[in-house]
């Protein structure tokens, strides 16, 4: 009985590759604004399913339904009050009964004001018995993955799952999350652009880096199509070379982070420029460190733009109830 259970919990309708994924619209009968902005206010923010600290299974606890509406507004508020134009998310839930079934991607479209987004679902199972104990905490029915938020009509959404770690046990990667690469071509005005929201690897840095190579192919691949790449970020789950942390051994984590190379090959193998320059980052690291939320000391977040445009500000928004991951925020002029 056990076997049929963990056979029924395992099943997914994922698989690794490259897929179409779905587009919604808050208000079918909305009709964007057809000037061309000066300005463009770009946000990546892994909002972990609106738990907080603990979302990965160490010391989780499941909140009341009220608690994730609650943390649902607040980021909604807050992301309005950024004006921010496109918002690329991270561990948000469609789905699961961890968070009682709520879409909240939509939920957060249409609170936060931006009226269309694309979904990239990249981790479905019919169960997740994890946490492994108490039962009662366990996550349950798993529909999660990623999302694009954006003020500008969605014309395009594209989905790349990348292969599990094949360090994992195999057991594991039955209920494990892909990682992903979700690609959405927005209309601004009359002009098209690629819009592309990552999530790689956290605990394997072979697996990150051969993410980061795909990634980069996909980047050449994307900017050489019928419209140019404007902006690729999300959580990279790497620390760049020059911080702290990769000089510093200390605590938790750190051995998935170090050595690695993800970030150095971001910026120089792709025509993409890093949102803050390696001096800018140095001047004040701890300014751009965007996890863990409740006492930040590394950057994981990060946005690269397009060359052709000037960026005007970066900055990491404090919010430290929300998610385990700061809010990162840009201004660009086209």
């Amino acid at each position: 009985m056990p076997v049929v259970f963990l056979w029924w919990a395992s099943l997914t309708p994922l698989t690794p590759g490259k897929s179409n994924a779905v587009i919604s619209k808050v208000d079918p009968a909305f009709i964007p604004a057809t000037s061309r902005p000066k300005k463009l206010t770009i946000m990546t923010w892994n909002v972990a399913f609106m738990h907080g600290p603990g979302s990965e299974g160490t010391g989780y606890v499941k909140l009341p339904a009220e608690i994730y509406q609650q943390k649902l507004a607040e980021a909604a508020a807050l992301i309005k009050k950024s004006g921010a134009d496109l918002v690329l998310l991270q561990e948000i839930d469609m789905a699961s009964s961890r968070t009682y079934f709520v879409d909240q991607v939509a939920e957060l479209a249409k609170q936060a004001g931006l009226n269309y987004y694309a979904t990239a679902v990249s981790w479905a199972n019919n169960y997740i018995p994890f946490p492994y104990w108490p039962i009662t905490q366990q996550f349950g029915v798993m529909n999660s993955g990623g999302a694009v938020l954006s003020r500008f009509p969605i014309e395009k959404n594209e989905l790349l799952l990348f292969e599990h770690p094949t360090t994992n046990a195999w057991w594991y990667n039955l209920f494990y999350l892909y990682r992903y690469s979700q690609a959405v071509q927005i209309k601004i005005a009359k002009d098209y652009y690629w819009v592309l929201n990552q999530h790689l690897e956290a605990f394997d840095k072979v697996s990150r880096q051969a993410q980061a190579t795909q990634l980069i192919h996909q980047i050449h691949q994307y900017h050489q199509k019928d419209s140019p790449i404007l902006i690729v970020g999300g959580d990279l789950n790497a620390i760049a070379q020059e911080s702290f942390m990769n000089k510093n051994y200390f605590g938790d984590s750190v051995d998935f982070y170090r050595p690695d190379s993800t970030i150095d090959l971001i910026r120089t193998t792709s025509p993409l420029k890093d949102s803050i320059t390696v001096e800018e980052y140095l001047l004040n690291e701890k300014h751009y460190y965007t996890y863990p939320a409740h006492q930040a000391d590394r950057k994981l977040d990060y946005l690269f733009v397009n060359e052709k445009f000037k960026i005007n500000s970066a900055k990491v928004i404090q919010s430290v109830t929300i998610s385990d991951h700061l809010p990162y925020l840009i201004e660009i002029t086209l």
